[in-house]
């Protein structure tokens, strides 16, 4: 019969194996401690943007109703276009349920939200909102058709603020709404502190950022827009004397013109020369002493997605370009999956860095024109 004699190296070995058990359980709580307090402070921080509570009284119709606002209704009931029921400045782009309006906004909220909602609306109805800077300077411009026939119809336009200049120019910002070319109101709100005054900007030269081109039968990623639009907000920000049509405004008034990449630049200066050129009438228009625009390039090349921007700046007395830069960038396939499968609520950093490098190479020529 098998027998078995009890040692004190046994009773050590359990007692060893109790303790390393009661411990790994003890680690494993605490982890699960730090991962649940972990995930409430993301819930806490995160949400505070979405659930900070505005310091400004609500309304049904987001603002209070001003004159400006009540007088454009009377005149839409009277001409059959579209009434104005609702304004906001919010955080976030929201067609449905309780938008909140705020007044005051922080450098590191992800934008400001313009929140319209209308009736009596049709197809060939143009919503327009003007961004102004606190020194009265168009910041930027977005103009909207309506693609059918909408009686009710709800629109959101926004400003990025962090980790872009609305951040860095603290005080008090106004957007313009407009409607068929017709003003319909401003409204006020802050960003940063309010306290900040600025000197009304007296600017003495034009510069006008037009549309970049985008490869369409390469590119794989698309910036034309958004590149544009940065471009033309760095311009502002470092040129106290300088101020710009922004790419939206030269679209809205661009007449259908068919650009191919691989002759962007013969085209440019074949139109400079043309007794009825499509950029020159554009700079006429606006007044404008310099015109910046380019073509972008952003495609796989192995494991990376490289970026290739083609930058002209013209000038428009002389009807020449006077400066060519080439700018790349390249993101590993990583980098790129981040940029494309997170959801940033404003321009995602790695963008960002593109951007920059662009807006570097042309800064000391746009300095240099612009004093």
């Amino acid at each position: 019969m098998f027998s078995y004699k009890w040692h004190k190296f046994d009773e050590l070995y359990l007692q060893n194996i109790y303790y390393l058990n009661f411990k790994y359980k003890e680690i494993k709580m605490h982890n699960s401690v730090k991962v649940i307090l972990l995930g409430l402070m993301v819930l806490i921080l995160g949400g505070c943007v979405e659930d900070r509570q505005p310091n400004t009284p609500q309304f049904n119709s987001g603002i209070e109703k001003t004159k400006e606002w009540n007088d454009y209704n009377k005149y839409a009931k009277e001409n059959d276009q579209p009434i104005l029921d609702f304004v906001a400045t919010t955080l976030k782009y929201q067609p449905k349920g309780k938008i909140l309006n705020y007044n005051e906004f922080q450098v590191n909220d992800p934008r400001v939200e313009v929140m319209t909602k209308w009736h009596n609306c049709k197809s060939t109805d143009v919503f327009e909102h003007k961004f102004y800077m606190p020194d009265g300077r168009l910041y930027h411009y977005e103009y909207y058709k309506q693609k059918k026939d909408y009686s009710k119809f709800t629109l959101g336009q926004r400003i990025y603020i962090e980790n872009v200049f609305p951040s860095l120019i603290q005080g008090k910002w106004s957007v313009d709404i407009f409607m068929n070319n017709k003003k319909v109101v401003r409204k006020e709100f802050y960003i940063g502190d309010k306290n900040i005054t600025y000197s009304k900007a007296n600017p003495n030269k034009t510069i006008g950022v037009f549309p970049f081109l985008d490869n369409q039968k390469m590119s794989t990623w698309k910036h034309a827009k958004s590149l544009s639009q940065y471009i033309s907000w760095a311009i502002l920000y470092n040129n106290i004397n300088t101020k710009v049509v922004p790419p939206r405004l030269i679209l809205k008034n661009l007449p259908n013109v068919s650009i191919e990449y691989d002759t962007f630049e013969s085209f440019i200066n074949e139109d400079l020369k043309s007794e009825d050129s499509i950029l020159l009438k554009l700079a006429n228009k606006f007044k404008m002493d310099y015109i910046i625009i380019a073509k972008i390039q952003s495609a796989w090349a192995a494991s990376s997605q490289d970026t290739k921007v083609n930058s002209l700046i013209i000038d428009v007395s002389n009807k020449t370009i006077i400066n060519k830069k080439e700018t790349s960038y390249s993101l590993y396939r990583s980098d790129f999956n981040i940029v494309t499968q997170q959801d940033s609520q404003g321009i995602h950093p790695q963008r960002l860095k593109i951007y920059k490098k662009v807006y570097s190479e042309l800064e000391e020529e746009i300095q240099t024109l612009s004093k």
